[in-house]
């Protein structure tokens, strides 16, 4: 198309592992000069009002405290959103969603989510890395970059190198100084 001069514009998103490995591809060299931007989770207030209007356009009735509940599920993430929304639609009897309805949603969007975001993220990581992230996991929220380090028995300059790939590859997210947070929901 370009060789043809014709306009053409591209939009794509992707796990930022996903999005190095096409980046360094040799054939693919002319995306590097693209414009990549970082998308920050989506508010749960406007996941919500988008839950809201698109199951009244669909005619199917969600409670609002069961509607609420599957917006803070997504955690923010986009692909959640699609996948519990989905999974809605999907399960909804009569054109209601009743509890049952969104845990079985939850149930089979954590599970996909599972299999297609956190496996692939995990597998492209070394063993290093998948140790480094097994000892945030025994903190409930935010780790201290010390503590991780002491628990894997490394300096913590040691230690700042696997968090740097780590933060690097979009797996984790810097909560504030000296602090990770895991970054992609549910792993």
């Amino acid at each position: 198309l370009v060789g043809e001069r014709l306009n053409v514009a591209m939009v794509l998103a992707g796990l930022p592992s996903a999005v190095s490995g096409t980046l360094n591809d040799k054939v693919l060299t002319f995306l590097n000069r693209a414009t990549r931007l970082q998308l920050n989770p989506l508010g749960i207030g406007d996941i919500d009002a988008y839950y809201a209007q698109s199951f009244a356009q669909l005619e199917i009735e969600v409670p609002a405290n069961l509607r609420r509940k599957a917006a803070v599920a997504t955690e923010g993430s986009p692909y959640l959103m699609q996948l519990i929304g989905h999974y809605l639609t999907l399960y909804a009897r009569d054109g209601t969603v009743s509890p049952q309805t969104l845990e079985d949603a939850l149930y089979s969007s954590r599970y996909d989510f599972e299999r297609d975001v956190c496996q692939t993220t995990i597998a492209a990581l070394s063993g290093q890395d998948v140790a480094f992230l097994r000892k945030m996991a025994e903190d409930d929220g935010p780790s201290h970059i010390a503590a991780v380090a002491e628990r894997l028995g490394v300096t913590t300059d040691y230690a700042q190198k696997y968090r740097r790939r780590l933060l690097d590859a979009g797996v984790i997210e810097a909560s504030r100084r000296g602090m990770v947070d895991i970054a992609v929901p549910y792993l």
